[in-house]
């Protein structure tokens, strides 16, 4: 798996391209469901940060599922061809879903950009569903949303995990 360090060190791809964005705590059964999706959609492209958006949005940070390198080596056991690890800055968390999604595009090709259901990016995660599908024909990508992996009924998610492994703690 090829790791970039910031947008410029991007290295060319095979097209199409296909990106999710998150902080993928874990690496968990729901996160697998989303790279088996991109994989489909062919060279599968992660952006993750190397510190939690709480740690920047003045929220407690949670307590973390497994540590950045963990986390590199589980993404490129998934097959994922390349993982951007950015900082989350305060420039980042006030920058628009739109212009954020413009500066990437300029830096990598994707064609397709996957999110669970539900997920926002942007300042006051005002990039929803809505506004990132109405960017698709300006910016030449797809967006698609998945329904979120849920066993027993529950959704698997990292603060579900969070709160189960919690539970085992007491």
């Amino acid at each position: 798996m090829l790791i970039a360090h910031s947008l410029a060190a991007i290295p060319p791809l095979p097209t199409p391209i296909a990106l999710a964005i998150g902080v993928f705590d874990g690496v968990h059964p729901g996160h697998l469901h989303l790279f088996q999706e991109l994989k489909k959609h062919s060279t599968p492209v992660v952006l993750t940060f190397s510190n939690h958006p709480a740690t920047v949005l003045g929220r407690p940070e949670p307590r973390l599922l497994c540590s950045l390198e963990e986390r590199l080596e589980r993404l490129e056991k998934a097959g994922i061809t390349l993982t951007i690890v950015l900082p989350f800055t305060p420039d980042l968390a006030q920058t628009s879903y739109d212009q954020f999604l413009k500066t990437l595009k300029a830096h990598l090709p994707f064609t397709t950009l996957i999110f669970g259901q539900g997920e926002t990016i942007g300042r006051r995660k005002e990039g929803d569903e809505a506004h990132l599908k109405a960017l698709e024909p300006t910016l030449g990508f797809k967006v698609l949303y998945l329904e979120k992996l849920q066993v027993g009924g529950e959704v698997v998610s990292s603060s579900r995990l969070r709160t189960l492994l919690q539970g085992e703690k007491t």
